[in-house]
């Protein structure tokens, strides 16, 4: 009680004072821990019954304080492992497909050369491979240009080259189905089999069974 007298103190002498003024008689109200933790639970009280004001904080934050603004993003996203407060942020970028599309392209970015990230990257696709493969190919264009991308990748991945053939040994009645009933894909896979160097070293995967 005796903090909130104060912090009310404070608000009725603060109202005819500058924003420099204001500034100094919180920062001296809020010095001590357990002081500064009540203060600011009672700024979260207001902010739970006038929500419309977090907005203007927030607002205020971006245009001119840079430095709570990246501390509060940051801190937010250190706890995004927690699978409640991930949900939902991930509830709101979902509802939002334009700022969705822009964080999935700029943390691919950031990501590329961390190894930590990427791996953490690459399970997250795995972990939900089939919204993932029904997310691109829902569109032709999107499917052909990852396809290739992914053909294209597997010059200096040797690993990978393997899990493609364990792929096309697993999936094989599929992709002859789709192969043969494509005059123009049959034809392009006959010319490049015929042209190819026969006489150099196949690469099998582990798994594969010798060539008779």
């Amino acid at each position: 009680m005796r903090n909130f007298l104060h912090l009310a103190f404070i608000a009725l002498f603060c109202s005819g004072c500058g924003v420099g003024m204001k500034q100094r008689l919180i920062e001296t109200a809020m010095e001590g821990n357990g002081a500064r933790a009540e203060y600011l639970e009672a700024a979260l009280r207001v902010f739970d019954e006038h929500p419309e004001y977090v907005d203007e904080l927030f607002r205020l934050a971006r245009a001119q304080h840079p430095v709570a603004l990246d501390r509060f993003v940051g801190d937010a996203v250190r706890d995004l492992h927690d699978r409640k407060l991930a949900e939902l942020a991930a509830g709101y970028l979902a509802r939002s497909p334009s700022s969705l599309e822009e964080i999935l392209i700029r943390t691919l970015e950031a990501s590329e050369g961390l190894p930590a990230a990427r791996a953490a990257t690459g399970r997250a696709i795995a972990a939900r491979r089939r919204i993932a493969a029904g997310i691109i190919t829902d569109d032709a264009g999107r499917a052909e240009a990852l396809l290739l991308a992914t053909v294209d990748r597997l010059a200096d991945k040797r690993t990978a080259r393997q899990a493609l053939l364990r792929v096309m040994q697993a999936r094989a009645r599929e992709l002859v189905g789709l192969i043969t009933r494509d005059p123009a894909a049959l034809r392009a896979m006959l010319r490049a089999i015929v042209g190819a160097d026969l006489g150099a070293p196949i690469e099998l995967p582990a798994e594969a069974p010798p060539l008779r």
